[in-house]
């Protein structure tokens, strides 16, 4: 069996919050630019990084629109199983139109 591995870095934007992500293989050449961060992110719902270390970069009213959001919203798995059902009724019409085969 073989083993990849890979390195990956969070790339951050001139504030310090995530824009984006770059994955390597190990062995593979690159040269790390300044806004790419190897430390691993913490569970925040809004990370930032401030050049030593992540923070939360969500202030508390995002946070508190977030949690509502959750506990008065739709569970995710409901919101999967609707997004799956979404998906079937386009495949069975596009079936039906012959656009699938």
């Amino acid at each position: 069996m073989i083993q990849l591995a890979y390195v990956g870095f969070k790339v951050v934007d001139e504030n310090g919050f995530i824009v984006d992500s770059v994955t390597f293989e190990e062995g593979e050449e690159f040269e790390i630019q300044p806004n790419w961060i190897s430390e691993l992110v913490p569970n925040f719902y809004k990370p930032k990084w401030t050049g030593t270390e992540w923070v939360e970069g969500a202030t508390q009213e995002e946070i508190d629109e977030i949690e509502n959001r959750h506990r008065s919203g739709v569970s995710l798995k409901q919101q999967l199983t609707n997004t799956e059902n979404a998906l079937l009724s386009i495949m069975d019409t596009m079936i039906g139109k012959g656009g699938i085969s």
